[in-house]
């Protein structure tokens, strides 16, 4: 091979600012990486004067070589070992990741090879390296152990690779512990630190018994004393408490448990040093012990000890934002802990909080203080907002399996923090507190008549501040179940929601009120007031949902106040949450009133939809368009919540207004996708509430519908006339709607594929292919195989498979999935017309098309995720057309542009046709496509 060729491919492929040179160059490099004699060029490589690409390249020959080691001649594996030793040994000097590569390769190696011919060969490598060079040598345990780690969690490892991995931990351990010993004074920091990371490795295995440890244990103690070697001995220590091992032998646990908490002072000491590091370390090992041993260690005596040093842990630092790892650790490990002590057996859950109790009152008072807010909250960006609310959500998680576990204990020690801080007038920790009584109160006892009502009797007296009255709010909504037992506090709490809610009218900065051309307050005007309009509208619908019988004589007051706000720009999703709960309430009355009710609440709204659908369009502006897209979705939510089955004249007499309006709107507006969806969502949900809500309608919406799909091509659309589809498709009267509008949307999806604007809309195409599935199902073969027709001049049915075949050469998974299951419908139901199938599979060629584009497209091009779907094709058309198969498959699979054994492709042949169900079949042609793959 020539060197310098090699040399300058590199130098090109890496630095030339010419795209068609880099392209020639990664060629050839991938020529020269696949050749047979391509290992004997990595030691000229490798030389010291090339390049660090240069280095690179050499190593990624090996590696194209060692994953490819089929051999089991000993002698060829043996001339390799030596290679790659001599490697190890020359090229030790270069930089770090050569010689780590080397070692890893050689790995590789062990574990590819047949191990019967390798036998005991890790023992041999460790004693030629050793002694030349104890780094190189830890290098190679390392990787080795790595490697095998590697295959065990992808679940490849053999049971032979398995043994010789296990055989090889005690040369492992020795070796470790040999160069530990005599490296107490960290003489060598590279030598320890590598030392002390190949044996977290071995650690990490969970092969190696616990009581070969023990020593180890003690010498990487030792190491935790040096700042050079600290992190290197803490991972030991973290893999050790992580041992699957350790929760199954009380007394190890116990003095292990023991060793960390001596660690407790160190702990300390960084933190007064504000050493970042070492903090995150002794945290790490903390939470690793506790999370993994949660059982055994409650029954240590030990345990309660543990429990205060990780208590102490999370309440570092008081607030969140200034060591967030930290804070993120401990939360994640005290949810999991907090929901095991509620899963406990009731005997042991008792015993539990007697032991615990006090250790949870204080992580209950830890979260309060770290769930404070900065003071300056509103300045911070708007990512590290979002981080404190994602650490403040998860917080109250936690809060809540805490007042499930502990229940009175729990708001009883809130309602303490309540009061503190409003003694102190400090509005960051009365935030806080409420914040978490908001949480706890879903778990909160509906009996407590001592300290819920304190909590209550606060809320009323809140000094005036914004995050108050969120917190407050939230509360007030979340203690509907509570409600129940004391009525005479539901107009104190629905004036505090409603109160919130009206507060939605902005304040504008200037003298004039600040509109956008729909009538809606623009952003600038209602940002700072948003949240609180929007947590008075989740709170009320909190509220309804606890107690909405209570809430029947308030509703016109209700209602009102939600007109208001609506009227001065209450956001979307408030307006559908109060829209929800005005209907949960009426669902406690009778259907007749809940429909008057919801017309008189949305009143506002439908009017808006009536002047946008009776608008000419090119007078409507974008944000008209934004504006009636928003007051559907509200009408939808609205509608979802009725969930009724008895008949009403007044609600139908509003699904046909709101019917007849979407027909105009769809008509008009098709290339608005928010408006689209809004209307899809409304229509869905109306058939979900009744089916027959839209049965006198389906005959004018469901054309309106199919053409705005093909002018839009958005998804929602054909979603919507498949769902229609799925309702009232088997009714004869709306058959022949149907069948006309599927050929229509049939049409104008075909006029995509030709002009190829499918692959600019792949959501739309996969909306294309479950409309074909389900009117196959819904209409069958007495509609697209009968002799009207598969008289016409191109029947449906044959395009419909022609197109469908088609699409499995496209990249889009789930379009090529859908695209099978439209395959599978089609050889279904042409199995059921012998003389259909063979004129469409057989005569016209159709047959071989489909079984040769399954075939190339599972070996070759389709994403591999798509593959058990294209094979269940073939799968399907073997069951169902055997005959044909057996015609054109071998021609196809001999032509396959691949170089599968010929041997291969036979046993593939004559196994396809000795097998009777897809299950079978399918596994079958996994596997071939996965060869074909991998060569």
């Amino acid at each position: 091979m020539d060197l310098d060729g090699i040399v300058g491919a590199v130098q090109a492929f890496y630095h030339s600012d010419d795209l068609k040179l880099r392209t020639q160059a990664e060629e050839y490099l991938q020529e020269v990486r696949s050749a047979p004699d391509s290992m004997h060029i990595v030691p000229y490589l490798l030389a010291p004067q090339t390049s660090p690409e240069v280095h690179f390249f050499a190593i990624s020959v090996l590696q194209a070589n060692a994953a490819t080691i089929k051999s089991q001649n000993p002698e060829v594996l043996g001339h390799l070992q030596q290679l790659l030793l001599n490697l190890i040994f020359e090229f030790s000097s270069l930089e770090t990741f050569v010689y780590r590569s080397l070692c890893a390769v050689m790995a590789t190696v062990i574990f590819r090879s047949v191990p019967e011919s390798m036998q005991g060969v890790f023992g041999q490598i460790v004693e030629d390296i050793m002694p030349r060079s104890q780094l190189a040598g830890l290098e190679f345990i390392k990787a080795f152990i790595q490697e095998g780690c590697k295959m065990i969690q992808q679940k490849t490892i053999t049971p032979a690779s398995m043994q010789e991995l296990q055989a090889a931990q005690p040369t492992a351990l020795a070796a470790l512990q040999t160069v530990l010993s005599q490296n107490m004074e960290v003489a060598d920091v590279s030598l320890a630190v590598t030392a002390l990371q190949s044996l977290a490795a071995c650690i990490e295995t969970g092969i190696v018994p616990l009581a070969a440890l023990n020593d180890h244990l003690n010498l990487t103690l030792a190491f935790t004393g040096s700042d050079e070697t600290f992190s290197a001995a803490m991972e030991c220590l973290v893999a050790l408490a992580g041992h699957p091992g350790l929760e199954d032998e009380p007394e190890a646990l116990s003095a292990f448990v023991t060793t960390v908490l001596s660690l407790r002072e160190m702990y300390d000491a960084s933190l007064a040093q504000q050493d970042d590091e070492k903090t995150e370390w002794m945290c790490k090992l903390v939470t690793e012990l506790v999370d993994d041993n949660i059982d055994t260690l409650l029954t240590l005596a030990e345990g309660p000890a543990l429990f205060d040093l990780f208590i102490h842990m999370t309440d570092h630092p008081l607030q969140f934002g200034t060591q967030e790892t930290q804070s993120e650790l401990t939360l994640k490990v005290w949810y999991r802990v907090l929901q095991g002590f509620v899963e406990l057996e009731r005997e042991t859950r008792h015993r539990t909080r007697r032991v615990y109790l006090p250790h949870i009152m204080q992580l209950l008072r830890v979260l309060q203080r770290k769930m404070m807010y900065p003071p300056a909250i509103e300045t911070l960006n708007e990512h590290y907002q979002e981080s404190i609310e994602k650490y403040r959500h998860e917080a109250g998680n936690v809060i809540m399996f805490i007042s499930c576990f502990t229940t009175l204990n729990c708001v009883q020690v809130l309602a303490e923090l309540l009061e503190a801080g409003l003694r102190d007038d400090n509005w960051l920790s009365v935030e806080s507190s409420l914040t978490c009584i908001y949480r706890a109160a879903t778990f909160s006892p509906a009996a407590d008549d001592e300290h819920m009502p304190r909590i209550v009797a606060m809320l009323e007296s809140l000094p005036p501040n914004k995050f108050i009255s969120i917190a407050s709010v939230r509360v007030a909504g979340a203690l509907g179940a509570w409600l129940r037992n004391r009525p005479d506090q539901v107009t104190t709490m629905l004036d505090i929601i409603l109160k919130n809610l009206l507060t939605v009218t902005p304040q504008p900065r200037t003298g004039v009120v600040s509109r956008d051309t729909g009538g809606n307050w623009t952003p600038d005007a209602r940002r700072t007031l948003q949240t609180e309009a929007d947590a008075g509208a989740e709170a009320f619908r909190d509220l309804c949902e606890g107690c909405d019988d209570l809430l029947l004589p308030y509703v016109n007051s209700i209602n009102l106040a939600y007109r208001d706000a609506a009227s001065h720009g209450l956001s979307t999703e408030s307006r559908a949450l109060v829209a929800e709960g005005l209907v949960l309430i009426s669902r406690k009355t009778n259907l007749d009133r809940a429909v008057d009710l919801l017309q008189n609440t949305l009143q506002r709204e439908l009017e808006e939809i009536d002047n946008c659908a009776c608008t000419a369009q090119a007078a409507l502006q974008p944000t008209q368009l934004k504006c009636a897209a928003s007051d559907i979705r509200v009408l939808g939510h609205a509608i979802r919540f009725l969930r009724i089955k008895e008949e009403s004249l007044r609600l139908r007499q509003l699904i046909s207004k709101v019917s007849a309006l979407s027909v105009q709107l769809i008509l008009r507006h098709s290339s608005d996708e928010p408006l689209m969806q809004a209307l899809c969502d409304m229509l869905m949900n109306c058939m979900r509430v009744n089916v027959h809500l839209l049965d006198t309608n389906i005959g004018m919406l469901a054309p309106a519908v199919g053409s705005g799909f093909v002018e839009s091509q958005h998804a929602c659309l054909v979603d919507l006339l498949t769902s229609s589809i799925s309702v009232y498709g088997r009714d004869e009267a709306h058959t022949a709607m149907f069948l006309d509008v599927f050929r229509k949307v049939h049409g104008g999806v075909v006029g995509w594929f030709e002009a190829g604007q499918h692959v600019e809309s792949p959501d739309a195409t996969a909306g294309y292919f479950r409309l074909v599935c389900r009117m196959l199902r819904t209409l069958g073969e007495d509609v697209f195989l009968s002799e009207a027709a598969l008289s016409r001049p191109v029947p449906l049915v044959l395009t419909m498979t022609q197109w469908s075949i088609a699409a499995l050469m496209l990249q889009e998974p789930h379009v090529v999935k859908q695209a099978c299951n439209a395959i599978v419908e089609l050889l279904r139901m042409l199995a059921k017309s012998p003389a259909a199938a063979e004129d469409i599979l057989g005569e016209k060629g159709v047959g071989h098309i489909c079984v040769e584009t399954c075939m190339q497209s599972m070996c070759t091009s389709a994403p591999a995720i798509c593959v058990p779907d294209i094979a269940r094709c073939i799968g399907t058309f073997q069951l169902n057309f055997s005959t044909i198969l057996q015609q054109v498959l071998p021609a196809i699979v001999a032509a396959l542009p691949v170089s599968v054994r010929e041997d291969v492709k036979e046993s593939l042949l004559q196994q396809m046709f000795q097998l009777d169900s897809i299950g079978q079949l399918t596994s079958l042609l996994k596997s071939f496509s996965a060869m074909c793959r991998a060569v």
